[in-house]
């Protein structure tokens, strides 16, 4: 099971949800390992991926100017997506938290269905979930309707 950090926007109110409810699963990204700076833009984290991708300019070039070097871009890379994947999810929660998001809670989860689920469960009665307006259906009973028919031999 993987905890989730719910965040909620600062316009919505505190007694209603919302769609603007985040949850960020908190755990280690295997993504987030193997593809480390993709993993930063596709979760918004720009500038962080723009400076990823300048460092790894920076490291590239000092290891081309000499041999003795060459180890380190290798060694940088394993390092950079070591952090990336153990701490990415606390970037995107700090990012959330920027732009208007604050901290609601934590719900344990295998998925994140699961999570809201649980995180509805744990609300008060008066935090509901959204709802479609209700549709009724009225039955209009004609008598020359054939189809609505109530007599003859049937």
């Amino acid at each position: 099971m993987s905890s989730f950090v719910v965040l909620r926007h600062d316009e919505e109110p505190a007694a209603k949800w919302s769609e603007k409810t985040v949850f960020v699963r908190d755990a280690f990204s295997v993504f987030a390992l193997a593809l480390p700076v993709v993993w930063l833009f596709w979760n918004r984290l720009w500038i962080l991926g723009i400076g990823a991708v300048l460092a790894f300019i920076l490291v590239s070039t000092i290891a081309v100017q000499s041999p003795v070097y060459a180890w380190i871009p290798m060694g940088f890379s394993i390092l950079f997506s070591l952090l990336v994947a153990l701490e990415g999810p606390a970037w995107r929660i700090a990012a959330f938290q920027k732009s208007g998001y604050q901290y609601s809670g934590v719900v344990e989860a295998e998925s994140l269905e699961n999570a809201e689920l649980a995180w509805l469960a744990r609300q008060p009665e008066s935090v509901s979930a959204p709802t479609e307006t209700p549709v009724s259906f009225e039955r209009i009973q004609y008598d020359d309707d054939l189809i609505f028919s109530t007599s003859g031999n049937g």
